[in-house]
C-alpha cells in the first residue's frame, strides 16, 4: 500500500472515530467506541488484505463473510458501523 493511501486511510478512521466518541460533561470524551468493520468479500484474499490493511490502522472489531446471505446475517448480528462490500457477492449480490 503507498503512503498516500495508507496516509487517506487514517484520515477517514480517524474522523469516523471522532464521530463516534461518547461525550463526557462538558463535551469531554470519557469512552471511545469501538468501530466495528464488516468485510464481505467472496475472495480470500480479498478479505485476509483489507484485513490486514484495517488492523494494521488500529482497527480491532473486524467480522468477515464469504458471501451475500453471510453478510445480511452478519449485518443484523452485529450491526457494523462501515462496510466494505464486493458488489458481487454469491448467493445474494449488492443489487438484490
Amino acid at each position: 500500500m503507498t503512503e498516500s493511501l495508507r496516509a487517506g486511510w487514517r484520515r477517514l478512521i480517524r474522523r469516523v472515530s471522532l464521530l463516534l466518541l461518547c461525550p463526557g460533561e462538558g463535551g469531554q470524551s470519557t469512552t471511545e467506541y469501538t468501530l466495528v468493520i464488516l468485510v464481505a468479500d467472496s475472495n480470500a484474499y480479498m478479505r485476509r488484505l483489507t484485513r490486514t490493511m484495517l488492523v494494521n490502522l488500529g482497527i480491532k472489531s473486524i467480522y468477515e463473510a464469504i458471501d451475500g446471505i453471510a453478510a445480511l446475517d452478519a449485518i443484523r448480528n452485529i450491526n457494523p458501523d462501515i462496510m466494505i462490500l464486493e458488489w458481487n457477492l454469491p448467493v445474494l449480490d449488492g443489487p438484490e
